[in-house]
């Protein structure tokens, strides 16, 4: 082989290996007494202080802390989304789009395919419509 065609071949090799997301599992959500839920991105609409409802978003977002941080294009916003806290203290999030789930953790997030059950089920858990 040529050196020319090798070092095609390397690249071609380096550059099939390269992925474009970095694979993540985000630290369980555990203690939260404070939910806060946002719609499309911006100020807070609602509270959740219900330990019952508190601790069956929690089961949510920790049944879904798997997920995938693109790094080649800026990851969509969700439409809506929690953040659970125990008092002042943040301690990750989960949030739906159109398709997608966000999940958040206080070491970062990602994104993870969500089914249309996963998104309705979501919806019902903080009292939305989908």
């Amino acid at each position: 082989m040529r050196p020319r065609h090798l070092l095609l071949a390397v690249i071609v090799a380096v550059a099939g290996c390269h992925t474009t997301e970095v694979d993540m599992n985000c630290e369980p959500i555990e203690g939260s007494n404070r939910v806060v839920i946002h719609a499309n991105g911006y100020a807070a609409d609602r509270e959740i202080g219900v330990s019952s409802r508190i601790a069956s978003l929690e089961g949510f977002a920790n049944a879904r802390r798997k997920c995938s941080r693109p790094t080649t294009y800026t990851m969509p916003a969700p439409q809506t989304s929690v953040a659970f806290y125990r008092d002042s203290m943040y301690l990750g999030s989960i949030g739906a789009g159109s398709n997608f789930l966000f999940v958040g953790c206080r070491s970062g997030g990602g994104l993870r395919p969500a089914s249309t059950d996963e998104l309705s089920a979501f919806a019902g858990l903080i009292g939305a419509s989908r």
